[in-house]
């Protein structure tokens, strides 16, 4: 749902204005009218890998949803710690990099 909502953003004017996405463990909600166009907002998308055994979202369906992204305008951080937000290095290095664009 949160991607169509920055997909609704570019399409729209007036608020709410969303600088960036991050989706965690997201997957595509087959909803709405999702044409072929890719989403021009910058985004993170953290998820478990196949390896991590994230039993609550497939990492093929995360990265489907990332796919909906501008591939110049994602960031991908995929670890093998399951369905979490990860907080060691690497991964919340990248998480941080990707935040500090916008503030």
């Amino acid at each position: 749902m949160a991607a169509l909502l920055c997909r609704l953003q570019q399409k729209t004017y007036g608020s709410p204005k969303f600088r960036f996405g991050i989706f965690c463990s997201g997957y595509p909600a087959h909803v709405g009218n999702f044409d072929s166009e890719l989403i021009r907002l910058p985004s993170l998308h953290c998820f478990g890998s196949g390896e991590g055994h994230d039993r609550q979202i497939a990492s093929r369906a995360s990265t489907e949803l990332a796919c909906m992204f501008e591939e110049d305008r994602r960031t991908i951080v995929e670890h093998d710690m399951g369905h979490i937000i990860p907080t060691r290095p690497p991964y919340i290095d990248r998480i941080k990099e990707f935040l500090c664009n916008f503030i």
